[in-house]
């Protein structure tokens, strides 16, 4: 074929490779009527660019035209080790005997001749020369046999493509990531170069023996700068050569090549070497469908990918995950690496990551429980979630604002069928903008314009409106569900069941707002101490959500974890737990990893593992829960965030790290104070919190002030005999403890036990805590019989309640055990003295202040054995 024929056959390839799918086929069957020769061959190029990963396909390539034993220079010819439709590449050696080295030649054909494809291949040799890292393949020489073939002298790599290596090795999760963090590494290297790769793909990503990575064949990358000798853009150097299953969208349209190319083929790759499959399924696609997938398809997501029943999901893949524990595998892909996947292999590449190496922090934030960029957008994301959840308000002043929104969106749904709805719902929205407008914000302050438009809506909607019963039955649950986060739990009690009322009468369960209703109503209840009414209620709505809805549903995966809440409020930890980790389960699956769904069932099982005694696991779901909010709210403005603040200061307060516990507690009160105001129950319990930590930094008059301030004001909100009254007076006694008031102590804890005794379950943890206290000042006053049965029933409590390790199980083991041996009943003590320690010995460890104690009673009882040599002994069999 002569030069002028390869060039229209080119150009006409040009033309139609950038036409849209369905135009292209137009336009080859037009060519086809005129001439059907020169149609073949553009069918043929279009099919080599398609699917063979090069810009030429094998059947139009030269033939072989080297073999082992062949000098290129002072190199010896080996043997092949590797073919495109763009090269060959053979392994050599030094020949010439001056030193050793074993290289890899690529060879480049099917090249058009003439001056651009020369000036084409040195700007390919100043490409790799520009590259020394040391994840990238060196460029040794080039040059030009004596037949005109050109030829690259490279670095010869003896290791395998990375999905091959992953899975000869057997290599697990954790190790993938760290293999990919340095393939994104050399392409950031790259990029600062100015250096787009074009073709990244597992076999140009070389793994040696030592794990090391090597990125093949820049040499068909595109220099993003103008050529400083011509003073042109070099924008079509190899720019049409791609591998279709690796190929970008912008690719295969023939726009622009950028980073975000790359990047897109490092999402691919990513994908495949953690799910062993690619998010799309081009198997026996033809070239015009596989580019059709590539641009309009939306790809699997990674986590559903490991899934069972996907075409996709095949037997290779499968043989790319050994190594891979695929239970473990789903759990962790969903959330944040699903997201930093998804985010990379998004259509548009301006929405991708601007670099790699953006990618690559997303990386190393997932791997250290931090906060990622990557999440999915949608319009009006906050807004939706609050509206869709009732939560807590986002502050006062939001708070107005959500309810005119929830209000007003729900009010618009119910019009669109009639203009007499229609018509309604305009006065419903004249009215609210009429509250926004008064009272003024900055004249009467934040708390007091909630107060007053809630109340006002509340006022005059019963007297000066006519709603529509299912419109009015909404703002009740929504007045309801305010008056309740903010506090007022009388209020909230007539809104919320008026909202109820109404809709029981309009509706037959299952309804979804009869759930609502039900749920939120339950919540109130819960608020209360009413745990009986709440239980009947959040199982209602739960059992009508799951008869709708099905089980993978967020409305479920909601009602799961509400009614987990409960139950660990009741006392059943057990069943509290199963279903917090069966609800946080869901919220993975279901939820972007920064949903702020998603933060309130990780806070929901953190504290639930603190309320255990299991200190790392909760600190980790906190700091996950905390990035994800201040991911969502700007300055810390959300009263979850302090609530999580709150919760961080009590585990630093229980690991006796008291300096970090006051900082945290001292930012979550300022919150709550700016959030909520200075008389509700969030801030009381920062200040419960904050007092704990005054007590323990030798502040116990401050302490206790405070105790008792925080207490007044929860006795102001649920009367005297509420549980959380009871915190406070446990609270209040260990201060007084603190400052030697051992009978005001005593008094406090008595205090506490009754309030408790009343309102929660008879094995309900807080009483473990409060017999737990009172048997602990009984013995400072030297009086153990009277601290005995105290102690007794914590250990009964604590047992039933607490796994094997927690260290509060330990802590009355070990002085239940003690008041035993006080009392000389040395056969019931000793176990329960070793048993103790060792408990503590592997929960918190030899420093810490309550494994120190333990030690000490258990030596202090040996010695009076004659058996202190015991001692070794006992602390050895701790595993």
């Amino acid at each position: 074929m002569d030069s002028n024929k390869w060039g229209e056959i080119q150009g006409l390839f040009h033309q139609c490779e950038k036409l849209p799918l369905d135009e292209q086929e137009i336009f080859l069957k037009n060519l086809e009527e005129k001439d059907s020769g020169l149609a073949k061959e553009v069918k043929k190029l279009l099919e080599a660019y398609y699917s063979s990963g090069t810009f030429l396909e094998d059947d139009i390539l030269e033939h072989d035209f080297i073999k082992a034993g062949d000098r290129v220079g002072p190199w010896k010819i080996n043997r092949e080790i590797g073919r495109g439709g763009m090269s060959i590449v053979y392994h050599a050696s030094r020949a010439d005997g001056q030193f050793e080295r074993d290289v890899a030649i690529k060879f480049l054909h099917g090249l058009i001749p003439g001056r651009s494809m020369h000036k084409r291949l040195q700007l390919e040799q100043n490409i790799l020369a520009k590259l020394h890292h040391k994840n990238i393949a060196q460029l040794f020489d080039a040059g030009v046999t004596d037949e005109g073939r050109p030829y690259f002298i490279l670095e010869y790599i003896d290791g395998k493509p990375i999905t091959e290596w992953c899975y000869e090795n057997k290599i697990g999760f954790s190790q993938r990531l760290d293999i990919f963090a340095q393939v994104c590494e050399a392409v950031q290297f790259a990029h600062q170069r100015l250096i787009v790769h074009r073709d990244l793909k597992p076999t140009n990503i070389l793994v040696d023996n030592n794990g090391s990575v090597k990125l093949l064949d820049f040499g068909i990358a595109k220099i993003l700068e103008e050529d400083p000798q011509e003073g042109a853009a070099l924008t079509r150097t190899g720019q049409y050569l791609m591998t279709p299953e690796y190929a970008s969208p912008e690719q295969v349209r023939g726009e622009s090549i950028t980073t975000a190319t790359d990047v897109y083929a490092l999402g691919l790759i990513l994908c495949q070497i953690l799910t062993g499959s690619l998010p799309y399924n081009l198997s026996e696609k033809s070239p015009m469908e596989i580019s059709s997938i590539i641009s309009e398809t939306y790809p699997t997501k990674p986590s559903t990918l490991v899934g069972k029943g996907l075409e996709i999901n095949n037997e290779e893949s499968k043989r790319l995950r050994t190594g891979l524990n695929s239970k473990y595998l789903k759990k962790e892909l969903r959330g944040d690496l699903d997201n930093i996947i998804m985010k990379a292999l998004r259509k548009e590449s301006e929405r991708r990551y601007g670099s790699a190496d953006q990618l690559l922090q997303d990386i190393r934030h997932y791997q250290k429980n931090e906060p990622i960029s990557a999440r999915p957008e949608s319009a009006g994301y906050l807004t939706k979630k609050f509206v869709q959840r009732n939560r807590t308000a986002v502050s006062a002043a939001l708070i107005v604002v959500f309810i005119l929104i929830g209000t007003v969106i729900f009010s618009l749904i119910q019009a669109r069928n009639t203009e007499i709805e229609r018509q309604k719902t305009e006065q419903v929205n004249a009215f609210l903008q009429e509250m926004l407008a008064s009272p003024n914000p900055f004249e009467d302050g934040r708390d007091v314009r909630v107060i007053d438009i809630l109340d006002q809506t509340a006022e005059r909607m019963d007297n000066e409106l006519d709603l529509d019963p299912s419109v009015a039955a909404a703002v009740h649950h929504t007045l309801g569900v305010t008056y309740r986060e903010l506090g007022d739990l009388e209020k909230a009690s007539v809104h919320l069941a008026e909202a109820l009322k109404v809709r029981n009468n309009l509706y037959t369960p299952p309804h979804p707002d009869i759930s609502d209703s039900q749920a939120e109503y339950g919540k109130l209840e819960q608020k209360k101490g009413n745990y009986a009414v709440a239980d009947s209620l959040l199982r209602l709505a739960f059992e009508s959500d799951l008869s709708r809805l099905g089980k993978e549903n967020t409305t479920v995966a909601i009602r799961i974890s509400d009614r987990g809440v409960l139950k660990w409020e009741m006392g059943d930890l057990e069943s509290a737990e199963q279903l917090l980790r069966e609800s946080l389960e869901l919220e993975q699956q279901l939820r972007d990893s920064n949903d702020v769904q998603l933060a309130v069932s990780l806070g929901n099982l953190a504290t639930l593992l603190l309320d255990q005694g299991y200190h790392n696991e909760a600190l980790k779901l906190y700091n996950r829960e905390l990035g994800i909010y201040r991911s969502n709210y700007e300055n810390d403005q959300h009263p979850s965030i302090p609530q999580v603040l709150s919760h961080i200061g009590i585990i630093y307060d229980d690991l006796e790290e008291y300096e970090e516990a006051r900082i945290n507690h001292e930012q979550a009160l300022e919150l709550f104070r700016e959030l909520k105001g200075e008389d509700h129950a969030d801030v009381a319990y920062a200040m419960n919190n904050l007092a704990s930590v005054l007590t323990n930094l030798g502040e116990p008059e401050e302490a206790l002030k405070m105790q008792q301030e925080s207490a007044e004001i929860y006795e102001s909100i649920y009367g005297n005999e509420h549980p959380n009254v009871g915190i406070q007076y446990n609270n209040i006694a260990y201060a007084k403890r603190t400052t030697g008031d051992l009978e005001g102590a005593i008094e406090s804890y008595k205090k506490a036990i009754d309030i408790w005794e009343k309102g929660l379950p008879e094995d309900h943890l807080f009483l473990g805590y409060g017999y737990h206290n009172l048997g602990s000042v009984l013995m400072l006053q030297d009086h153990p019989q009277e601290a005995l049965p105290n102690f007794q029933r914590a250990y009964e409590i604590r047992v039933k309640q607490l796994s094997t390790n927690s260290s509060e199980r330990g802590v009355t083991t070990s002085m239940l055990g003690d008041c035993l041996a006080t009392l000389n009943r040395t056969e019931e003590a000793e176990p329960l003295l070793i048993e103790g320690y060792q408990i503590l010995l592997q929960s918190l460890g030899e420093n810490h202040t309550s494994t120190q104690e333990a030690e000490e009673r258990l030596k202090e009882f040996l010695s009076t054995q004659n058996r202190l040599e015991d001692f070794e002994t006992i602390t050895n069999d701790v595993e």
